[in-house]
């Protein structure tokens, strides 16, 4: 059952996210600016969108978990949904692996958060455009096609025994 209708999806026409982080490390990012516009066919999986969100931010991923939620991930929500990228057989949530964007749009509406790395839960809001800028000619999909803000380092220096950087 589609629970929200996103109006003027199509499979073969790109679509435009604004991703903006919000926070990690226990540190809040939300007014900092750092923005990510990302063009994308809905038909991809949102495992190819946390991707090129995480690359944009130069964030390694291969190691961490992460979900897709259309509510904050924390504490009790009867009406969140959510994807998550699934290791093993004691999932609570759909592998994110196997869903497009457009089946997680008409799911979920048009603003989702990613959570990634459960450790250092860093949160990104992304919210579909519905009027998108022009995606610059011969950019391969997916793009990005507009940064804004110089993201923090993913795995900063300590200097202290203390962890103190």
């Amino acid at each position: 059952m589609d629970r929200i209708t996103v109006e003027g999806v199509s499979e073969t026409k790109p679509v435009v996210f604004r991703v903006r982080l919000l926070s990690g490390r226990g540190v809040d990012f939300s007014e900092d600016g750092i923005i990510r516009e990302i063009a994308i066919l809905p038909s991809d999986t949102l495992y190819n969108l946390a991707r090129v969100i995480l690359r944009s931010v130069n964030f390694d991923y291969s190691d961490h978990l992460f979900m897709f939620c259309n509510k904050m991930p924390f504490g009790w929500n009867p009406e969140r949904i959510c994807y998550e990228l699934v290791y093993e057989d004691d999932q609570i949530y759909p592998d994110l692996r196997g869903v497009s964007i457009s089946e997680a749009l008409r799911k979920m509406g048009h603003k989702l958060i990613l959570w990634f790395d459960y450790g250092d839960d860093w949160l990104f809001r992304i919210k579909l455009l519905k009027k998108p800028p022009k995606i610059p000619e011969g950019c391969p999909l997916p793009c990005v096609i507009r940064k804004e803000g110089e993201p923090p380092e993913q795995y900063p220096a300590f200097d202290d025994e203390n962890g103190e950087s």
